[in-house]
């Protein structure tokens, strides 16, 4: 039996790299998970300083993230179906963008409840279960699409390549993730955010600091999602062409 080397790994990788839609559909997904990796690592320092949440109260609202993203994928055959995978996962990746900046905006407004409240964190879970909703629609879309690309891939060169589309998605996952970790890091140097066991609430650090983090953490932060959504507009497969590749796979392989 023939065994696997690195050399094999390293030109499978090389190959699919070339598929188009393999490459915009991995950049956009790196992005998008970046900035959902930085808000989440924010998250925490905005809901104890910025919002002034008690523990139970951030726990509350941590826990409806999940909640919302069964949500997502409980809809996500739906909703698939309705808009296409591409417009469906652009259009996931938009309402997370504003969806992530409304408690920021509406706070500057005037239209949330008083900090420290649990009515402020309530309201906060309302946002983050609409969030993980349609983070859930933008995760199912990634993972349904490899599929979808295997079977553009198998065509063009007789190779699924099945193995190497999903391990490079869950490669990119990981990285990104830390690269969203390694971001909100910096962030938090650039604000100068003070450190040390005498900070233990809002009232230990400036009031310009906490809502300057606060905003990058919401608002800017979620700008990432523009490019994500520019590179899966290179995303070229649709419901009809995946239907053509798919008859012509049939074909193909009953030849």
């Amino acid at each position: 039996e023939a065994k696997v080397t690195a050399r094999d790994v390293f030109n499978e990788t090389l190959l699919a790299m070339r598929n188009v839609s393999f490459r915009w559909m991995m950049f956009g997904f790196i992005l998008f998970i970046s900035a959902w990796g930085v808000s989440g690592v924010l998250g925490l320092y905005v809901y104890t300083f910025f919002w002034e949440l008690s523990a139970p109260q951030i726990l509350f609202v941590s826990l409806m993230l999940p909640f919302g993203s069964m949500g997502g994928y409980l809809f996500a055959k739906v909703y698939f179906a309705w808009l296409d995978k591409k417009n469906a996962m652009i259009f996931a990746g938009l309402a997370w963008m504003v969806i992530h900046s409304i408690p920021i905006f509406a706070y500057m407004l005037g239209l949330t409840p008083t900090v420290g409240t649990w009515g402020v964190a309530i309201f906060l879970a309302v946002t983050t279960v609409l969030g993980g909703i349609v983070v859930g629609q933008v995760i199912v879309g990634i993972g349904t699409a490899m599929a979808d690309i295997a079977d553009e891939n198998e065509l063009a060169t007789g190779l699924r390549q099945e193995g190497v589309f999903f391990g490079a998605s869950a490669f990119a996952n990981k990285c990104s993730a830390g690269l969203g970790t390694l971001l909100a890091g910096r962030i938090l140097e650039y604000l100068d955010w003070p450190s040390g066991s005498e900070v233990r609430s809002a009232a230990d650090i400036p009031a310009d600091v906490v809502f300057e983090m606060a905003f990058v953490s919401g608002p800017v932060v979620s700008l990432l999602v523009i490019p994500a959504v520019l590179c899966l507009r290179g995303y070229t497969l649709n419901r009809s062409r995946l239907a053509e590749i798919q008859a012509e796979l049939r074909t193909r392989n009953a030849a």
